[in-house]
Formats: C-alpha cells, structure tokens, sequence
C-alpha cells in the first residue's frame, strides 16, 4: 500500500467522522462586543475589538465583519486579522463575499439620503466598483449563489436579483414585503427572508413564493438571519415578553430550539464550522504513517 492510497483512505475516513460543531456568533445593537456561543447556546466569550458589528460573511476560514464604515477581517476561530480591510464607507448593512470578492450594502449615503448602492470590493481591499448597483432605496442586505446577487431594499420592501456585474435581472423579484432585512440562500436554490412582522418565508430564486411562514411570531431584527446546514437562526430584538432572544428551526419550519440563546438587542448572527478533534487525530495519524512508510516501516495490506 503506497503513501498515496493510506492518505486517501485516511481522508475518506475524516470526512465521516468530522462531528458537525460550530460556532455562533451575534452581534447585538447595544454597543457591546459580539458574543460566542456553542452550537447548543452556551455563552463561550466575546470577539476581540467588535463593539458596533452589524453583519457578517464568511468564506472558509475568514469571516469578514463590517462596522458601519470599515469591514474587518477575523479567521471563523475569532482571531483578528484585519480591523479595516475596507474603509471610508457609507454605511455598511450587509454584507456578502464571493470568491475573492466582498459585496457591500451602503445603506446610506453621506448627507443621510437613502438612495445607495452596493460595491465589489477585493478580500484584499482594492476598490473594484464602489457603486456596482446604484439607485437603491435603503438596501439592507445582500447575498449570493455564485451566480447572482439578491439585494434586499428596506424601504421599498423587496428583494432584487442582479448578475455578479451588477446588470439588473429582476429588480422586483419578490416585493409587497413589511420591512425585509435577514436574506439567505440554501444549497437547493431556495432563498429565505426575514420581514419586521412576518417572520421568514422562503422562495426560489426565481420569485416564487414556497413557504410563507417557515418562521412565524418572531419580531425580527435587521438582519438577524443564519442559515447551517438545514437549520435557520433568527434574531428576535423585540423588548418586550417573548423577546431578546434567537431561535432555531429546520428550513422546514420544525422548532429546534426556542430560546436557543438569550441576549440583549441581538442583530445580526452567523453561525461556523469548529475544528474537529478527531479530524486533528486523524491528520496526526496520517502523519505518522507517512512518515514510517519514507523510513522503511512495513504497512500490512489487505
């Protein structure tokens, strides 16, 4: 059996046995640090220099996080790399990030008009195009398949599909909505939204209405939505009873967990993969079998 072969069953092998821990982060409008929490609510710390956050996106193990004005970059595990990968915005809502690529909802311009854009900026910083999609009417969020980008405007209440070059597709692709804010899309391409009073429905990406309560009696807020796996975590920032807490619930509509966390004021939430230790266990194993087979050692074959 050659290196080749053992790494590849070793490999095969720590897919299987990843255990499916995450993380979960939230950022509250209180003015306080975003808060950690394990994947079953427990409180596990605060992310470093993240009072003010207000969104968040991730891909792989960078998550970017934006401030208003700047986005800063944190590896998922909460380390900080970057307080200001991009600076000298408008003000930042959502955020979505494509490849090397971040899209920025500016939801408003300087002066206070609500007519804003959304811009395509590097991971790196670089300024690709500060106003990719102009002429928005406060867009609070922005998401992407790879394919397209669907910005949800608050205050015309709709979500929009452009192409990755800012071209319009269907600007009113889904409308008639009280207040949208939270928008994402699962692997099936089917897209969930939060409204203020309407809890989240899910729709294809072409418009089509496929659930109009997947998520009901929850006073959403801004854009406190996450989608893992097949489970969405929705903020609820209502004051009063019943409120200042995020559930959990299946793409389905089923109840996981009702409070899964309880928290002042939370806003915006993302939820990301934790290191398995017995993936680790797995890579030093292989490890050491690769290094006794290049000093001689014999390994048994079937």
């Amino acid at each position: 059996m050659n290196k080749k072969t053992i790494f590849e069953i070793l490999t095969i092998t720590a897919a299987f046995v990843v255990n499916g821990r995450s993380q979960i982060y939230v950022a509250v409008g209180n003015g306080n640090n975003v808060s950690e929490y394990s994947f079953s609510g427990q409180f596990m710390g605060y992310l470093p220099d993240s009072s003010g956050a207000n969104s968040f996106a991730v891909s792989g193990n960078d998550m970017y996080v934006s401030f208003g004005s700047r986005i800063a970059e944190y590896t998922t595990s909460g380390q900080l790399l970057n307080p200001s990968v991009v600076s000298g915005l408008s003000h930042v809502a959502g955020i979505a990030v494509s490849g090397n690529d971040l899209y920025v909802a500016n939801m408003f311009t300087p002066g206070g008009s609500g007519i804003s854009t959304i811009g395509e900026y590097t991971t790196s910083g670089a300024t690709v195009n500060a106003s990719l999609i102009s002429g928005l009417n406060n867009p609070i969020n922005v998401a992407t398949d790879g394919t397209y980008l669907y910005v949800t405007a608050w205050s015309d209440g709709t979500v929009g599909k452009y192409t990755m070059t800012g071209q319009s597709v269907d600007p009113w692709l889904i409308s008639g909505l009280n207040y949208p804010g939270g928008t994402v899309l699962d692997g099936r391409g089917d897209l969930f939204v939060s409204t203020i009073y309407g809890g989240v429905a899910e729709y294809t990406t072409d418009g089509m209405l496929v659930n109009p309560s997947v998520i009901s009696g929850v006073y959403n807020s801004d854009i406190g939505l996450a989608l893992y796996g097949n489970d969405l975590f929705d903020c609820d920032n209502y004051g009063g009873s019943g409120g200042n807490i995020v559930v959990e619930y299946t793409t389905g509509g089923q109840l996981v967990s009702s409070p899964l966390i309880s928290i002042t004021d939370p806003t915006a939430i993302e939820v990301v993969p934790e290191p398995s230790a017995s993936v680790l266990i797995l890579a030093g194993l292989a490890g050491l079998i690769l290094k006794g087979i290049s000093k001689g050692s014999v390994v048994s074959a079937p």
